[in-house]
């Protein structure tokens, strides 16, 4: 899950890098080679905070989701055909990006149409039928732990300034993060407005073989909102009053004798 937020700096991080560091995601720290820089990003956690009450979390309900980029209609740019009985919840262009309905685009039955043609990749989020399961939003926090190991001070020093642009930049430009692409499985899961900011700076020395690297290590915050939607098979089936009926006796006044 959290692999999704290091793969959304990757590219980022690549070009800020160019050929002076090889570059690591994920848990396993990297095992630079004598020459080559080395800097890594692991996504480390990413808590969620459902208040005083975790029972009080709001939960609405649950319907079949599925991400689909869209692809537009021959010689029409700017329309884009959708899924037959699917609703569009939301459109990212270029993803990572939600594009206001009002502002950009409007649904038309099976065809999404925009009021100019989209520049970039479109991304819809579409809603199928109802399903067991819920949905709920919850606050949340993380960390991101960035590092660069270098021969020298100077060396992991810039090339941690650099890395900590990009990825400050990116997360800058963002609205929302997939950790769970709706429709492999029943469970979806989103980050929305990621806000990160730099919480630490450390400086280190680890010894690999007979060579020290110098580490140049910052910690960076990150929070925002978490939408879990769970969407489990059918709704159970409901009863439902189609008529009332109702009928009236007259009963006959009684005379007095």
């Amino acid at each position: 899950m959290l692999q999704a937020l290091e793969t959304l700096l990757q590219t980022d991080l690549q070009q800020a890098l160019g050929d002076r560091a090889a570059l690591t995601l994920g848990a396993v720290a990297p095992a630079p080679q004598a020459g080559k820089a080395a800097v890594w990003l692991n996504a480390a956690s990413l808590d969620t905070d459902p208040g005083d009450d975790p029972g009080r979390v709001g939960r609405g309900s649950a319907h079949l989701l599925r991400s689909q980029t869209l692809t537009p209609i021959a010689k029409q740019p700017g329309n884009f055909t959708l899924p037959a009985g699917q609703t569009v919840v939301d459109v990212q262009a270029p993803p990572g990006r939600l594009l206001n309905a009002a502002d950009h685009y409007t649904q038309d039955g099976a065809t999404l149409r925009f009021l100019s043609p989209p520049l970039s990749p479109v991304l819809a989020r579409l809603r199928g039928e109802r399903a067991r399961g819920y949905v709920e939003r919850m606050s949340a926090r993380g960390e991101l732990l960035l590092s660069a190991w270098a021969e020298s001070n100077a060396a992991s020093a810039t090339l941690l300034g650099d890395a900590l642009g990009a990825v400050l930049a990116r997360l800058s430009e963002i609205d929302v993060v997939e950790l769970v692409a709706p429709g492999a499985g029943p469970l979806a899961m989103r980050l929305y407005r990621p806000a990160a900011w730099l919480a630490r700076l450390e400086n280190s020395s680890v010894r690999l073989g007979n060579r020290d690297w110098l580490v140049a290590g910052a910690h960076i915050g990150l929070r925002g909102e978490i939408e879990l939607a769970l969407a489990v098979g059918t709704p159970e089936p409901t009863s439902l009053i189609k008529r009332i009926e109702a009928t009236a006796q007259v009963v006959p006044t009684r005379q007095p004798d």
